[in-house]
């Protein structure tokens, strides 16, 4: 493979349209794992990635208080091979015989006791589980994680974390895994990966990893935007596509050594201890400090559909953690959804997120960050609405009384997709108004549709929020909604 040193730029955008470096990071590390939303640790603070551009090498944070992770390399280290945590294990084994034995490698004593105190901690069972070849898995409910603690290194656990995987993806895009050399863990919202990883058949790993590698792998990316650098940027690039997908399975995977791996354990559910945990063990901790590998996806339509559908209720945040994609881009597959089912946005000044907004300057205006979640609702029957009528209205009540005290009043103007109809309204905030909107609707609905879309303001406050594509029969319970987020934001602010 052609050795790449590239980095990326990491600029802080601290106001509008404001940025300064803080620092590089290895074009390695973006590719493999960062994300926008994760937060990471540079230059001594925490940033939360807000945008990647991958076309000017550019990463763009902001500052925060949430924990963040120091970048995990520079550069790519060896990949651990299947011997060398073998013989991991077999440290293990020697510190449980004969715990003296371990000098030879040079260890002090106060290392010696360390490791002592940590394999008390792992448990006899773990132990003897372990050396016997056993695979130990904690599934995390509150994680929604299930890890693997194989010893099996970084190319087997990498190839059975791949091909699960795909088996997932066939029915659920919401999950992503992390490699290690002892072991591999993987988040899932939906399908339990243990279940998928017991029915795992040999004669189609070779299938599912050259999916994996073609269609979502990392690894091929980094090798494919090495080969563009060097031998430019054809046309056609198939042939150079089977080159990268060649020079990561080589790599990065062993299908061989796996299946070998695989066939040993047969039958599999009688080589697994299943432990439920309240938190992971240790062990298990130390598996999961290593960063998630990053899909690729080209299904980013089909993720935040899916996520939307089975939950109902999804944060930009959220949507974010599993599309790894830049929000501009999923705020546009929101919006072209919403085209083809209902789904409503709230301001949700109780959970930790982010959104975009725009201010306006003397000349245009200006896209800005703003530390506040945005929840999505997705509208398909009467219980929906009356989900969003909890969360965004009665959860919210008290605020409708402090917005009344103030004698405010609001300017909601209603308009058709092409905006060549419209329909405006200054209406004083009181006790009326939740009935008041009820009435517009008849009104609303016969001069625009079924469908519109709706533009709010209240006089003496900075926010203004458009909402496109709301159904007319629910409007007057999304304005409300949308009253009372706006207060709750001002208050809270």
């Amino acid at each position: 493979m052609i050795p790449k040193r590239e980095t990326f730029v990491v600029l802080e955008e601290y106001g509008l349209d404001k940025y300064r470096k803080i620092g590089e990071l290895d074009s390695d590390y973006v590719y493999r794992v960062l994300s926008t939303g994760m937060v990471i640790r540079l230059a001594g603070a925490n940033w939360k990635v807000v945008e990647i551009d991958e076309k000017e090498h550019m990463v763009i944070v902001t500052k925060t208080d949430e924990r963040g992770e120091a970048p995990s390399w520079r550069g790519e280290g060896p990949q651990r091979q299947h011997i060398v945590a073998r013989e991991m294990l077999e440290i293990i084994k020697e510190l449980t015989r004969n715990p003296e034995s371990i000098k030879i490698y040079g260890v002090d004593i106060h290392a010696l006791e360390t490791m002592k105190e940590y394999i008390k901690r792992l448990g006899k069972e773990y132990i003897e589980s372990l050396l016997q070849g056993k695979i130990i898995v904690e599934k995390i409910p509150s994680m929604k994680t299930t890890v693997f603690i194989t010893f099996a290194g970084e190319h087997i656990n990498r190839t059975i974390a791949a091909a699960t995987y795909e088996k997932i993806a066939e029915k659920s895009l919401l999950i992503k895994y992390v490699v290690a050399p002892h072991g591999f863990a993987i988040r899932s919202e939906i399908i339990d990966p243990l279940e998928i990883f017991t029915k795992l058949k040999v004669e189609e790993l070779h299938t599912l990893i050259e999916r994996h590698i073609y269609e979502r792998s990392p690894h091929a990316r980094i090798i494919l935007d090495q080969l563009r650098e060097h031998f430019g940027y054809p046309l056609d690039e198939k042939l150079i596509y089977r080159e990268a997908v060649r020079q990561a399975l080589l790599i990065y995977y062993d299908v061989g050594s796996t299946v070998n791996y695989i066939k040993d354990m047969q039958p599999l559910r009688e080589h697994v201890i299943v432990k439920v945990m309240d938190k992971p063990s240790e062990l298990a901790e130390s598996i999961l400090r290593y960063p998630y590998e990053r899909p690729w996806h080209g299904t980013l339509k089909a993720i935040v559909e899916e996520a939307l559908t089975r939950s109902k209720t999804v944060t930009l945040d959220q949507l974010i953690e599993y599309t790894w994609a830049n929000p501009h881009d999923i705020k546009r597959e929101l919006e072209k959804l919403s085209k083809e089912k209902p789904v409503i946005a709230l301001l949700d000044t109780d959970a930790r997120g982010w959104t975009v907004a725009k201010v306006p300057l003397k000349e245009g205006w200006v896209t800005v960050r703003i530390p506040i979640a945005v929840k999505y609702f997705i509208i398909a029957n009467k219980r929906d609405i009356e989900a969003y009528k909890r969360e965004a209205i009665e959860k919210n009540s008290t605020y409708l009384s402090k917005l009344i005290s103030k004698g405010l009043s609001m300017e909601i103007t209603f308009y058709n997709e092409d905006k060549s109809v419209e329909q405006k309204y200054v209406l004083i905030v009181n006790r009326t108004l939740p009935i008041i909107l009820r009435a517009l609707k008849s009104k609303i609905y016969n001069q625009l549709g079924d469908i519109v879309n709706m533009k709010l303001h209240i006089k003496g406050t900075y926010i203004t929020i458009l909402h496109s594509f709301i159904p007319t029969y629910i409007t007057d319970v999304v304005a409300l909604g949308l009253i009372l987020s706006i207060i709750k934001v001002l208050e809270k602010n």
